[in-house]
C-alpha cells in the first residue's frame, strides 16, 4: 500500500474537523518567502477554534506582517 491510499483510508478518515488543516483561513496574510528577512512562527498552545480568537494573537499577527520584511504564520498545538 503506497503512502498515499494509508493516509486516505486510514488516517483522513479519523481526523476530526480537517478545516483546522487546510491553511486556508479569512484574513490570512501570504508573503514570497525570498523577499522577507524574517520568519516568525505564533504557536498558540490550544485548538484552533480557541486560539483562532485570541485578541492578542491577532494583533501580534497583524502588526509583524505589516513589516515588510518579517512574515508571521500562525499555528496551533493542542
Amino acid at each position: 500500500m503506497t503512502f498515499h491510499e494509508t493516509l486516505e483510508k486510514d488516517i483522513l478518515p479519523g481526523v476530526r474537523k480537517p478545516a483546522r488543516y487546510l491553511g486556508s483561513e479569512f484574513n490570512a496574510v501570504h508573503k514570497d518567502p525570498g523577499a522577507v528577512d524574517l520568519r516568525v512562527a505564533l504557536v498558540f498552545p490550544d485548538l484552533y477554534e480557541l486560539g483562532l480568537g485570541n485578541l492578542g494573537l491577532q494583533i501580534l499577527y497583524a502588526i509583524l506582517n505589516d513589516l515588510p520584511w518579517c512574515w508571521a504564520e500562525r499555528a496551533y498545538a493542542p
